[in-house]
């Protein structure tokens, strides 16, 4: 122990403000704080792993310690993946060809959308699986504020506007008088 503070474990070099936790007797890992760090970094083999600042944002960086690749930056609130300073709450960059996944092995994979200002509405993008509201492997968008499938597109690549079972190749259906029907 070093320091005045009887509540606090302070570990300090004895010429300046800076500490460093060594764990192992290699250099393997460090966990390194002070005024130059401006919150603390943690060490990996000497490559920089994770950086926490003191304003609260986090990086996390690549297998070379060089780049961060998962930054959250706590003043705006957003998550970068890829980047360092992302522009939006959820900002995904790379220099390849992006491949997201989202994967459910329940009845269905729902992606939702969700506005919440004056007149917005909540949309779900549906990748139906053995159960659910498009069943039998159908893709579709479902607007939840209506409670209303508005498109479907099934196994045999049958679009469905208005209906969840189309049975050509493109179903147009709507409710009301006479119930209309275009098909072709």
């Amino acid at each position: 122990k070093s320091g005045s503070s009887a509540s606090a474990l302070i570990l300090k070099n004895a010429s300046d403000s800076q500490g460093t936790v060594q764990f192992g007797s290699t250099n393997n890992y460090k966990l390194q704080g002070g005024a130059d760090y401006v919150g603390f970094n943690l060490l990996a083999n000497g490559s920089q792993v994770l950086k926490v600042s003191t304003g609260g944002d986090v990086s996390f960086y690549e297998d070379t310690g060089t780049t961060a690749k998962f930054f959250w930056d706590a003043s705006a609130e957003s998550l970068g993946i890829g980047t360092s300073s992302p522009a939006y709450s959820l900002d995904v960059s790379t220099s390849n060809v992006l491949t997201s996944r989202i994967q459910s092995s329940a009845g269905e994979t729902i992606l939702e959308l969700d506005n919440t200002a004056t007149n917005g509405r909540r949309y779900m993008i549906i990748s139906g699986g053995n159960s659910g509201s498009l069943s039998g492997g159908k893709f579709g968008v479902f607007d939840a504020t209506a409670g209303a499938t508005r498109l479907a597109i099934d196994s045999s690549g049958n679009v469905g506007i208005g209906t969840t079972s189309p049975v050509d190749k493109l179903q147009i259906s709507t409710s009301g008088a006479g119930n209309p029907y275009i098909g072709f």
